[in-house]
């Protein structure tokens, strides 16, 4: 994994699912790199990294949680107009909130390895509104307040 600040590049390895992580290697664009002079730089890297990693494993669990409160109510949804949908379009609209709910514990996986954003929670969230589902919004402050 790399992190990236303006000249530097930072790898490091993520050693246990509980948030152990070491540094590869690092390097500069602009000047030879001196671990001396760029132990700041290192320093700060190590903390940022640490951070992500460590908001990264509380996410998993807001995530999952919004995912199976999205599988066990999708068959409760709004319908935008008067008109009923059929028994064939309620299950096209409940499979649809449930490949979504899907799509949640797939991010949380991601989450799990530091590869997901609070962009990508919104995207499928949006799809889940335009569905006419509608999350906790408890749940949901949990996500944003891990993921943001």
């Amino acid at each position: 994994m790399h992190c990236h600040r303006n000249c530097y590049e930072v790898s490091f390895y993520r050693l246990k699912a509980d948030g152990e992580f070491s540094l590869a290697h690092y390097r500069r664009r602009d000047k030879p790199a001196d671990v001396t002079r760029d132990m700041p730089f290192l320093e700060d890297a190590t903390y940022c990294i640490s951070k992500v990693i460590a908001s990264s494993s509380v996410a998993v669990p807001a995530l999952r949680k919004v995912a199976r409160y999205t599988r066990d109510h999708s068959s409760i949804f709004v319908t935008d107009g008067p008109k009923s949908l059929t028994p064939t379009q309620k299950a096209k609209r409940q499979q649809e909130i449930e490949a979504l709910a899907d799509a949640i514990d797939k991010l949380a996986d991601e989450a799990g390895n530091g590869r997901a954003s609070y962009i990508q929670f919104e995207g499928i969230l949006t799809k889940l509104h335009a569905a006419g589902f509608f999350p906790l919004m408890t749940d949901l402050s949990a996500v944003a307040k891990t993921m943001v």
